[in-house]
């Protein structure tokens, strides 16, 4: 057994070096706004020509890092009608993640949805009538627009990889508000069964004339009729240029977003399973952090607080962050997930100086980051380890090219009390056992019963902190990963 110590902290200082590719920003980058990716329909029926800008790391063709590198697809937020992808409040992230070393991608998509043709005015309350589409329908069918134009812009890029040298089996998508709707979306959207009922065909609705929304942001330079119709939406995936779906997403990042329905249910078994980055503030009135109706407690504080009209047409479900983990959890769906999470929980109260209340939130808005340095240096560490290289799997023994790091999957992680571990495929494991940073001993797990099924593991007997864990299977496979207590 001691001489297992000296490998462990050989593989586990090289990998952790390693990443720091991923995380460190370290590289010049260029600039290329606007490359045409796409023409599709927008909510009124009319051609919508899309865009994409693109950040290409300066990576020296000496490096042991040049050549394939991952790419990173980040999207703007905006509620589905506004935003835009070279946003000065966006464009720093987009920096960040190329100055990691990522090929980034900001992603303008279609926005806007038909608004109802009702009189919705609120005092104190800018553009309130904006936030009401014309039926339940509309912001899902905004969203599903959204969704294809993301896997068009993956497609476009994944089947160029050659001129941009990416890296097809390393897409990451990341998002904010808006933005992680439709990078969940995105990242987990595989199966057509997953289509949310209202991206089919729709009855036509009345156009919005209403005074109120003609100063909406999505509806200047529309020129509506009398109705608009609303087709079958198609696919989220459309027909690629190269004839298939050549790459692999392995990270998502939800920048408090959250999903429409129960996306983890459904899996494609042949594509790799995406591990998810997860960020909200307990008190978003926006995107509720576990699961409810989006705008729900801003409709709340605007109905309680200043007698406006509740916002209405918000089905379906969602799910925000600590609702996603939840699902996770309870139903062993194998999902890595990291979920972080800050601020008070909702407090629905109208009394002022209340952390998190309605009037609070006008100063201290909870839609929002606590510190994005934090978060997103959190996510570059996250993702680093999922980035799918030889290097990247830091053996302690010989390991088998079978074994990837995405089919091995410990979750939560971080976590509290226990762990569940899925073992790869039909690898039934041998042994489990728990490091710490100077590479003793600290548990070990060796009596298992069918470790081809997800199995929990009960640490609450350790400190808080980092560890590794190394799994040794019966066929002499082993690998490290790292955990982490709370």
């Amino acid at each position: 057994m001691t001489r297992l110590f000296p490998t462990l902290i050989l593989a586990v200082s090289y990998c952790s070096l390693f990443a720091q590719q991923w995380v460190e920003e370290q590289y010049d980058f260029l600039l290329t706004p606007d490359i045409p990716y796409g023409v599709a329909t927008d909510f009124n029926g009319e051609a919508d020509s899309l865009f994409l800008d693109l950040y290409l790391p300066q990576i020296s063709s000496t490096s042991p890092h040049s050549g394939r590198l991952p790419l990173m697809i980040l999207v703007h937020g905006g509620a589905f009608r506004l935003g835009d992808k070279a946003d000065p409040q966006f464009t720093p992230i987009c920096e960040s993640y190329a100055r990691r070393g990522y090929i980034t991608a900001s992603i303008g998509y279609r926005l806007g949805f038909i608004n109802d043709d009702q009189l919705h005015n609120c005092n104190l309350v800018e553009g309130f009538a904006c936030n009401f589409g014309a039926d339940n329908a509309e912001i899902p069918r905004a969203y599903h627009r959204a969704v294809q134009d993301v896997n068009r812009a993956i497609r476009f890029l994944t089947d160029c990889h050659e001129d941009y040298g990416i890296n097809r089996n390393n897409v990451f998508i990341a998002g904010e508000s808006a933005g992680g709707f439709i990078a969940l979306g995105a990242g987990l959207t595989d199966l057509d069964s997953e289509r949310l009922p209202y991206s089919f065909a729709q009855s036509t609705v009345p156009a919005p004339h209403a005074p109120s929304t003609a100063d909406c942001p999505h509806n200047n330079g529309k020129v509506f009729g009398d109705s608009i119709e609303r087709p079958d939406l198609g696919p989220v995936h459309e027909q690629s240029a190269a004839g298939t779906l050549d790459y692999n997403v392995r990270g998502i990042g939800n920048m408090f977003g959250a999903t429409y329905g129960n996306l983890l249910a459904g899996r494609d078994t042949s594509k790799v399973r995406p591990a998810i980055y997860t960020f909200h503030k307990r008190c978003d009135l926006l995107v509720p952090v576990d699961s409810g109706k989006i705008f729900e407690g801003l409709s709340w504080c605007y109905s309680s607080c200043l007698n406006c009209t509740p916002i209405y047409n918000t089905e379906p479900t969602v799910y925000g962050s600590r609702g996603l983990q939840s699902l996770n959890s309870t139903n062993d769906y194998g999902y890595l997930i990291q979920a972080e999470f800050a601020g008070p929980e909702d407090p629905k109260t109208c009394l002022p100086f209340i952390p998190g209340g309605c009037l609070d939130q006008f100063e201290n808005n909870c839609h929002s980051y606590d510190s994005r340095v934090l978060r997103l240096n959190n996510m570059a560490l996250f993702f680093a380890d999922l980035i799918d290289t030889a290097k990247m799997l830091c053996p302690v023994s010989s390991l088998q090219s079978s074994l990837k790091a995405p089919d091995l999957i410990i979750y939560p992680n971080p976590f509290t009390e226990s762990f569940t571990v899925r073992s790869p495929g039909d690898h039934q494991l041998r042994s489990i056992s728990l490091y710490d940073l100077q590479g003793r001993l600290v548990k070990q797990f060796t009596q298992f019963t069918d470790t081809r099924q997800p199995f929990r593991l009960e640490a609450d007997d350790i400190a808080p902190g980092i560890y590794f864990l190394r799994l040794e299977m019966e066929n002499g496979v082993a690998a490290v990963r790292k955990l982490v207590k709370q």
